[in-house]
């Protein structure tokens, strides 16, 4: 860039040298993040001896770091990215249409929007290598002739196709299915309401049910393709409300918009309301798996969640919604909110919030959840504490418009992809040359 701004000032060629960066340049970048949670883990461990501590704490308070702890920098690397995309869509915003500039300007901030999105997988990859790692571990299968197809299901659970997108412990109240379940209770035990928690793994291909032994091993119990899980929720207290934002797709394929955005109540297949006198004194949220294919019996598995959003995001990740629409649509019908704070995702199903950004909202929860949409079009849940409601118009056609770059950014890309790939063959003339 200091070599372009001496030949040119005004840096015309400013976006072209992000754009070839971003394409052939910044590997290292993806190695540095992708390593990212072990140097995490690594200073956390530093921290805990105390002369490195009192060394780095003397290190960090010297004008030369700015007062700024070491953590920071370890986060630079990727801010330095992150602001190239905000000069990006400076030059974009000043830039006329119809020019070079601005077409530069288009193909290097989807090339810096798919460089940031390679990153954020490489860290979650290796995130979930290492859990998977852990749970190929601790699975324990039991070896009989019922159970041969589970053990040969999950002989490799770390395959590079294979993430886990949920896990967590239910409340166990019913399973139907054969003799042998490490579930199967006695009428006695049911009566006496003892509580059995049964752990769900659910992965992009598969759904396991499982349970937890005092030796930290899990005994695997049950496990299915995704395609044989059917759910259905039992029951709901009478003074739940859940509101969606968007037109619904049901079974037949028709579209059902919802009315007003403040009376949009998410319809679902359920007994009547039942209050938690009627479910034993107990405030909770009953839904139920049904397992059935050529290669798996029948087995219904009744569970119960201890607040609303547990129960909505289990159902939402074992059976996702169907918009229906495209995300230009979600985005324009759709309130929006405002982050006000950061929000680093604890599950897989939530999303990763900085502070400034929009969301498009989609589900909202009376107990306090909401699920909504990113700008690049990834879905997920977070807590509405961290957001405020986008209620002037004016900020909500920006967010449009931001929306609209974004997608003539992609079609500009591929464009210039497409182009280079077709460049990179001789002309059939040239070989008739040769």
């Amino acid at each position: 860039m200091e070599a372009c701004f001496r030949e040119d000032p005004w840096l015309a060629k400013l976006c072209e040298i992000i754009y070839e960066h971003a394409e052939t340049k910044f590997e290292t970048y993806v190695t540095y993040v992708q390593n990212q949670i072990y140097q995490t883990r690594t200073l956390c461990k530093l921290l805990t001896v105390p002369t490195f501590a009192e060394a780095l704490r003397r290190l960090q308070s010297q004008p030369d770091c700015a007062f700024l702890d070491l953590n920071s920098f370890l986060l630079l690397p990727m801010q330095r990215v992150t602001r190239l995309r905000l000069l990006t869509t400076t030059v974009l915003h000043y830039a006329p249409r119809n020019t070079q500039v601005y077409h530069s300007g288009l193909v290097a901030l989807a090339a810096l929007e798919k460089f940031i999105c390679m990153c954020d997988a490489k860290k979650m990859y290796m995130e979930q290598k290492e859990r998977m790692m852990q749970l190929t571990i601790q699975f324990v299968y039991k070896l009989d002739a019922k159970t041969i197809n589970t053990v040969r299901t999950f002989q490799s659970v770390a395959t590079e196709s294979r993430r886990l997108v949920k896990e967590g412990e239910l409340r166990l109240v019913t399973v139907y299915r054969h003799a042998g379940s490490a579930f199967q209770r006695k009428l006695s035990g049911i009566m006496r309401q003892k509580i059995v928690n049964a752990s769900l793994f659910l992965f992009n291909d598969l759904l396991v049910i499982a349970k937890r032994r005092s030796n930290n091993r899990i005994m695997v119990d049950d496990s299915c393709q995704l395609t044989d899980v059917q759910v259905e929720v039992c029951g709901t207290p009478a003074n739940v409300r859940i509101l969606r934002y968007y037109p619904e797709v049901t079974n037949d394929g028709q579209q059902h918009p919802p009315s007003s955005p403040r009376e949009r109540v998410l319809a679902r297949k359920t007994s009547a309301p039942c209050s938690p006198t009627e479910m034993n004194g107990f405030e909770v949220y009953p839904f139920r798996l049904i397992i059935q294919s050529d290669a798996h019996p029948r087995a219904e598995y009744k569970l119960q969640a201890k607040s609303l959003s547990e129960r909505e995001r289990w159902v939402d990740a074992i059976s996702p919604i169907q918009y229906g629409v495209t995300e230009e649509r979600l985005i324009r019908d759709c309130p929006q909110v405002l982050i006000t704070r950061s929000y680093s995702a604890v599950e897989g199903d939530e999303l990763e919030l900085k502070e400034g950004d929009a969301v498009t909202l989609l589900v909202s929860l009376s107990d306090g959840w909401c699920k909504g949409m990113l700008p690049g079009g990834r879905k997920g849940w977070f807590p509405d504490n961290v957001c405020v409601e986008v209620e002037d118009p004016n900020m909500k056609r920006e967010n449009m418009k931001n929306f609209l770059l974004m997608e003539a950014a992609r079609t500009a890309y591929a464009r210039r992809k497409l182009k280079e790939q077709f460049t990179e063959f001789p002309k059939i003339k040239d070989l008739k040359r040769k």
